[in-house]
């Protein structure tokens, strides 16, 4: 069992080492060291490569939320929209049935 979890995590380390060298130009030996050096997230390794800030979890967290509330905005206008639509449609559909009706009775 032992053997299959580090061959596995083995695995997963080779996915990641793949993963940074066609992110970066760096060679097998420094994307190791350097997923050592960020605790094998693939996103700081890139990131510091890139030369970018490294965003910490309480960032993302708020990015995600602020993306969240955004979605949520959006949706609830189109919903509105979507609402004023259906009720417009209705009133135009009565309004002919009633003109069609009318036009009926008057011949």
């Amino acid at each position: 069992m032992e053997s299959e979890q580090k061959q596995i995590d083995h695995h997963k380390d080779e996915e990641k080492i793949q993963q940074i060298l066609r992110q970066t130009d760096y060679d097998e030996q420094t994307a190791k060291e350097k997923l050592v050096q960020f605790n094998f997230v693939v996103e700081h390794v890139v990131r510091d490569y890139l030369g970018l800030p490294l965003v910490s979890a309480t960032a993302h967290k708020k990015s995600a939320t602020t993306s969240k509330y955004a979605t949520r905005t959006i949706y609830a206008e189109l919903d509105e929209l979507m609402t004023d639509i259906e009720k417009t449609r209705t009133e135009i559909i009565r309004k002919q049935e009633e003109d069609k009706r009318r036009a009926l009775e008057t011949r």
